[in-house]
């Protein structure tokens, strides 16, 4: 197989000759006879799109090789996500309101979202959200921020090809207008007319292969990149050279967040929607940290619901005990239970434990539901059914059980009578306000 990666730069840092002067522009173009004789796939990749699709139109023909983009953003709830698996690996305790600031200010981008964590700025303060905005600022505003670097390498490679005034306003022009198609009229009008059709054509293509705007719906169309950090720094670039005016990149993050805090009443309640939505998540983030540090989980009885039953009751406290002296050593999240002649069947959580005598386990099935479609009846006994499996599987392992304490979370809570269903078998349940108490 062969792997390329960045190939574009073959066509502009390799040389013919020893003197570094006649550069080898067709150089990719060697690999299409490799591409036409299907002797090895052939992956090619690089981060300048639109200059490596104009490659490989000019040197692949015949569309040897297939065109694939990959999105740079996660969804919203993936962005969450990577905020705390990259605070976890870089060591930072953060909380949930920053993980939400930050996840908002990048726009779910884990370029950004890793930029944040690993920045150099003197005075990174990752603890407060004034903090955040701070430590994003310097990295899109300051020259030495890896944001501004990275992305000042694609704007330079591309403006120095048409260095003018005409080209930076296009490009600041429809970054203002970057959630809407404006053509290529429009654009002619907002310079007065300066440059001739032709001229225009040419920036405009040229701003397009440098990945800095997109083409619309058609040739006539354009469209500026959808990402308010680029746009910052775009502006934080050319905005005083061109229209005389400074950006306030720190007054604009600030804004963003209290945005967000007018449109959900104040930032907890964005915090609990989020917490609803992601309560797999939030929950598996921290059994796994109570593992990580070596705790145990103390309040187990103060988190369930009201118990419907004496014998529920009397369980629970037996294994609130017994979690308050039992350490998790592993947590799953999507754990699968395969037994012969039963088929596959999935865990929301699994967190368990052993020593040289005995095993035990915490298993939780987790249903992000409104009060108008809690879990069902046949829900709930898909889960019990799934319990007795879990067990089955772990004494087929040769393991002997000290305890299996399995929860049933639903986050706005149950009917009646599928709750008494889940005592009499013995699934303790919760839901999302009675889990987070701590």
């Amino acid at each position: 197989m062969v792997m390329i990666d960045e190939i574009q730069f073959m066509t502009k840092h390799i040389f013919r000759d020893k003197a570094c002067e006649n550069v080898h522009s067709t150089l990719p173009g060697a690999y299409h006879g490799l591409v036409e004789s299907k002797t090895a796939p052939m992956l090619v990749a690089g981060s300048y799109i639109g200059w490596m699709s104009r490659m490989m139109f000019d040197m692949f023909k015949g569309g040897r090789l297939k065109y694939t983009e990959l999105l740079s953003k996660l969804t919203f709830n993936e962005g969450i996500e990577a905020v705390h698996k990259y605070a976890d690996y870089y060591n930072v305790s953060i909380s949930e309101e920053i993980a939400l600031a930050i996840n908002v200010l990048a726009q779910s981008d884990p370029f950004y979202i890793a930029a944040i964590f690993r920045s150099d700025y003197q005075a990174k303060d990752l603890q407060t959200v004034d903090g955040v905005i701070r430590t994003l600022t310097y990295e899109a505003a300051d020259r030495r921020g890896e944001l501004s670097r990275t992305w000042s390498e694609y704007i330079d490679t591309t403006i120095k090809e048409v260095n003018d005034k005409y080209a930076k306003q296009i490009l600041l022009f429809l970054s203002r207008e970057r959630h809407k198609e404006c053509t290529r009229e429009e654009i002619g009008n907002h310079l007065n007319g300066a440059l001739s059709d032709r001229e225009l054509e040419h920036r405009l293509r040229t701003l397009v292969y440098g990945d800095l705007i997109t083409k619309g719906s058609n040739d006539f169309r354009y469209s500026g990149i959808p990402d308010d950090i680029l746009d910052l720094i775009f502006r934080e670039r050319y905005e005083e050279e061109i229209y005389r005016t400074h950006p306030d990149i720190t007054a604009e993050l600030a804004a963003r967040i209290k945005a967000l805090e007018d449109h959900n009443k104040s930032l907890q309640g964005a915090l609990n929607e989020l917490k609803g939505r992601m309560l797999e998540f939030v929950i598996h983030r921290e059994l796994n940290r109570i593992s990580q540090k070596g705790a145990t989980l103390r309040n187990l009885k103060q988190r369930l619901r009201p118990f419907l039953t004496p014998q529920i009751a009397e369980f629970a406290t037996d294994m609130a005990s017994f979690l308050k002296q039992s350490k998790f050593d592993t947590v799953w999240r999507s754990y699968y239970i395969r037994l012969p002649d039963t088929g596959v069947r999935e865990l929301d959580i699994v967190a368990e434990g052993a020593d040289s005598d005995s095993y035990w386990a915490l298993i939780a099935e987790i249903k992000n539901r409104d009060e108008q479609y809690p879990p069902t009846m046949i829900e709930v006994k898909a889960f019990i059914t799934k319990t007795k499996l879990f067990k089955q599987q772990v004494m087929q392992e040769g393991k002997t059980i000290q305890f299996i304490c399995p929860v049933y979370i639903s986050a706005k809570g149950f009917d009646a009578p599928v709750e008494k269903m889940l005592h009499e078998n013995g699934v303790l349940t919760a839901d999302m306000d009675s889990w987070d108490v701590q």
